[in-house]
C-alpha cells in the first residue's frame, strides 16, 4: 500500500466557510493494523482548529511516476 511506503503527504482540512480547503504538508506514520494515519501538530495550528470543528480530512500521497505534483496551477 502506498501509505506505508511514504511518510510525507498533504493533509486537507475544511475551513469554517466550507468553500476553501486548507492544505498542510505533513510527515505521517501509517498504522496498517488500525488503518489510521498519525501525524503531530501543535495545538495552536490552523489544521488542529479545523479538525476540532470538522473532523473530515483527506490525505494526498504522491506515488512513483506521478508528474506535476510540484507544478504551479493557474486557475
Amino acid at each position: 500500500m502506498l501509505l506505508g511506503k511514504r511518510g510525507f503527504g498533504v493533509l486537507l482540512t475544511v475551513r469554517r466557510s466550507c468553500c476553501h480547503p486548507h492544505l498542510a504538508t505533513v510527515l505521517y506514520r501509517w498504522d496498517s493494523g488500525a488503518r489510521m494515519v498519525w501525524f503531530s501538530a501543535a495545538a495552536d495550528r490552523i489544521k488542529v482548529g479545523h479538525l476540532c470543528r470538522c473532523p473530515r480530512v483527506m490525505v494526498h500521497v504522491g506515488g512513483d511516476g506521478v508528474r506535476g505534483l510540484h507544478r504551479r496551477l493557474h486557475l
